[in-house]
Formats: structure tokens, sequence, C-alpha cells
């Protein structure tokens, strides 16, 4: 299990789509499509970030993010967003958390917001 970010939608492997299509099923904000249109709207200071958890090709956690001045973290997500949720696949899901949180540490984030959080 190992913690890894992408800084565009270009550079995540086609692996990834299998958790977005997971996702999906529960609401299209989890979507792939409706993520990669969101950040037409970045501002010029802001970068996405794509945290993952991957266990050799497979990905077990996505945490779609926008990176702003000085390392504040935002979800990525429209004002008619009405929830923002991780996408985690059902397998080991507290070892993958725990992998997330300490390659979040690493990446010495100073802020991170998180809203509106799904109810699960």
């Amino acid at each position: 299990m190992e913690f890894k970010c992408y800084s565009g939608w270009d550079a995540l492997p086609a692996t990834a789509n299998r958790l977005f299509e997971q996702a999906e099923k529960e609401s299209l904000f989890y979507s792939r499509p409706w993520l990669e249109n969101l950040t037409a709207e970045l501002d010029d200071d802001q970068t996405i970030i794509l945290a993952c958890v991957v266990t050799g090709e497979m990905f077990t956690a996505i945490l779609p993010l926008i990176k702003g001045n000085g390392n504040n973290f935002f979800p990525l997500r429209h004002r008619y967003s009405t929830h923002y949720s991780l996408l985690l696949a059902e397998d080991d899901q507290q070892q993958t958390l725990t992998c997330l949180v300490q390659g979040l540490e690493q990446m010495h984030v100073r802020s991170l917001l998180l809203e509106p959080v799904a109810e699960d």
C-alpha cells in the first residue's frame, strides 16, 4: 500500500477509473467527468491534487483536492455540489485511511477543509 499524488487528470493511470465507476453509482458528484469539469474553473493560484492510496495497480482511495496558496487544501467541488467525499474501496479501509493520513502529513498540509461532507 502506497500513498501517491497526481497533479492532473492526464497523470492519473486508467486503473483509477474503477474506483470512480464504483463511486459514481452513489452520486454524480463522485464521477470523474464531474470532477474533471470542475478543474476548468480553478483560479490561476490553484492546482488540482489527487491524493491516492494504491496497492499494486489498484486504487483504494482517491481524495480530489484543490491546493491553494501556502499549502492550504480544499475539496474539489462546486457551489452546486451537495456533498463531498473521499472515494474509498471497500477492502482494507482502515489501513487505506491510515496510509492516506500519513501521506498527507508528509505533504506538510497547513490546513485541510473538507466540506460539505457526506453523512457516511
